[in-house]
């Protein structure tokens, strides 16, 4: 349970970093941009105690640079739908394109985040402890042939892109949409942005079970 306390940690600190007004309570929260940054909002669901689920939708009027220390390992999907930013970790340049999905395994690391003025914003992502994967792998691999620590290589960070399939874009620009409507709360995301998840992040292991060479 310590683990999944310090994971949640990971994001309020980047969302802190950003400048954004949390409540400390609730399952769901809509933090918008302060009017001196930027326009728009980014929406946090927590569905259950290991799993966030993050939604930005937003534009920085001006460039912005924040830089946060993560503590505890995590694994993050994202689906980059509009703009681009980038990020230095552990002293590595990594850029989050448009239209593309990012598969991130994130241990105790130093980021720095720089994001572009004018330039609007749309991510899904979803989040959850090393623990939770594990226990995914678990189900999916018998015996466990691939865990966090060897897809890192005992590193900080390792990253896995590629293009965002038909089916996935097809569920996560309805999530966007029931977002703009304030539907958050009642739209039934839930299991099919899992499937969304199990199916992508196993293809991305698969990848990394042939690569046992990580790329940072």
């Amino acid at each position: 349970m310590e683990q999944t306390a310090d994971f949640h940690h990971n994001f309020n600190r980047f969302f802190d970093s950003l400048g954004l007004q949390r409540r400390h309570t609730g399952r769901t929260e809509t933090m918008p941009i302060a009017p001196k940054l930027g326009e728009g909002a980014i929406y946090r669901y927590v569905p259950r105690c290991d799993m966030e689920l993050i939604v930005s939708d937003y534009t920085l009027h001006q460039d912005h640079t924040l830089q946060l220390q993560t503590d505890s390992p995590m694994v993050e999907l994202s689906y980059c739908f509009q703009g681009e930013r980038t990020a230095h970790i552990t002293g590595e340049r990594y850029e989050y394109a448009q239209d593309s999905c990012i598969l991130q395994f994130v241990d105790s690391a130093e980021a720095r985040f720089e994001f572009g003025a004018g330039v609007p914003f749309s991510m899904v992502g979803i989040g959850i402890p090393a623990a939770t994967f594990h226990h995914f792998i678990d189900g999916a691999d018998r015996g466990r042939t691939l865990d966090f620590g060897r897809i890192t290589g005992g590193g900080s960070y390792r990253m896995f892109s590629g293009p965002i399939e038909p089916t996935p874009a097809v569920v996560l620009r309805r999530l966007l949409q029931a977002v703009s409507a304030g539907r958050l709360g009642t739209s039934n995301w839930r299991s099919a942005y899992w499937s969304c998840y199990r199916r992508r992040s196993a293809a991305f292991c698969s990848t990394a079970k042939r690569r046992r060479k990580p790329r940072v």
